[in-house]
């Protein structure tokens, strides 16, 4: 059944080939099994079957040589990624929460906050640390960051480690969806931009709050459902 699917994606995906690959099926059918149409043009008939044959086999031959190989990388790079991503969540979190002052906090409670609504209704709660200023629990975030260097500079790394997982994808796989490709990029990018406001971090307050869109997944529309990142990765 797998196979079978691997056969008809790039159908699916490619019209063009779809077509194509059809006609050919069908021109197969109609030359081998209504021979007789051809029975005083054996010459042309010889001539269309062995290019409508080659062609069909051509197709076979890339789907196992070609496609198969390179969906089967792809999906373990999709996978890496994913996996880097979730991983990165929940290394952020942890340090949101030594800025805030907020200890304690256990591993199934840091995996729930993963969840972008989860998070919001945490982080919108009020701030009861003494340590750090701020209304809420964010506010206590960024005034925790903006004073602690190592948990900025720890911040940073793993922003700039799930920056590399990005850049790897996009470098050593094509990605057919240009939405996807321009999205991806643009996220590499605004991480880019966010390591180097490393010596004042303070300007992260005045951006369009990265780290909270991105948590929360806060866009001009409003706040979404679902984790856009997670999404756009998955359809990759």
């Amino acid at each position: 059944m797998k196979l079978l699917q691997n056969f008809c994606e790039p159908l699916i995906k490619n019209k063009s080939l779809g077509i194509l690959v059809i006609l050919i099926v069908i021109g197969l059918f109609i030359i081998n099994f209504r021979v007789y149409i051809f029975k005083d043009y054996f010459e042309l008939y010889s001539a269309l079957n062995n290019i409508m044959i080659g062609v069909f086999v051509s197709y076979v031959f890339y789907v196992l040589v070609v496609y198969i190989p390179e969906k089967e990388k792809k999906d373990a790079m999709k996978k890496s990624l994913l996996f880097h991503y979730k991983d990165f969540k929940k290394e952020a979190i942890s340090i949101f929460l030594d800025a805030a002052d907020i200890r304690y906090v256990k591993d199934d409670k840091i995996t729930k906050l993963c969840d972008l609504n989860e998070f919001k209704e945490f982080f919108k709660e009020a701030n009861k640390s003494k340590k750090v200023e701020g209304t809420t629990k964010w506010d206590g975030v960024l005034n925790g960051l903006d004073a602690n260097e190592y948990l900025q500079n720890k911040l940073l790394m793993e922003m700039e480690i799930l920056r590399n997982e990005v850049l790897f994808i996009l470098n050593n796989t094509e990605i057919d969806d240009q939405e996807i490709s321009m999205f991806l990029k643009r996220f590499s990018q605004s991480i880019y931009r966010l390591r180097h406001l490393k010596s004042d971090f303070d300007d992260m307050k005045t951006k369009p709050n990265f780290l909270w869109d991105l948590f929360t997944g806060w866009s001009p529309m409003g706040y979404l459902d679902k984790d856009i990142i997670k999404e756009m990765i998955k359809k990759i």
